[in-house]
């Protein structure tokens, strides 16, 4: 298993592919272009481009990485551009993931692990 350093991985770009891989439309031709400022800072501390290309997802961060969401093969592929290194996760692997890590969680002794892992909410 290919263990990804989480710094060099851009969060909200995961979440836009976590997203798009649990919804079943398609996203047509467009781009997004990301600048992530902390603070009053002018000059950003992150910066991405997300493409979207007939149903594939590519983002790029400068000179770091790409990661590339491919719905129709059920795929990620993730490229360390710096270190020349490339990764292969399948959705089906991801899944099993996440089901293993949130039937960890719901059994773990910290309520705020539980609650994570199976939230119930009163209304």
């Amino acid at each position: 298993m290919f263990a990804w350093p989480i710094r060099s991985l851009h969060v909200g770009s995961w979440l836009l592919l976590a997203t798009l891989m649990a919804t079943n439309g398609r996203a047509e031709d467009f781009r997004i272009e990301s600048r992530v400022f902390a603070g009053k800072e002018p000059k950003p501390v992150s910066e991405n481009t997300t493409l979207f290309h007939i149903g594939i997802v590519y983002d790029f961060i400068p000179d770091k990485s790409i990661a590339v969401f491919d719905k129709p093969r059920g795929r990620f592929l993730l490229l360390d551009r710096q270190r020349k290194i490339k990764a292969e996760v399948t959705v089906e692997q991801l899944q099993t993931f996440c089901d293993r890590l949130q039937k960890m969680a719901a059994a773990d002794n910290n309520a705020f692990v539980r609650f994570v892992a199976e939230p119930l909410f009163d209304v």
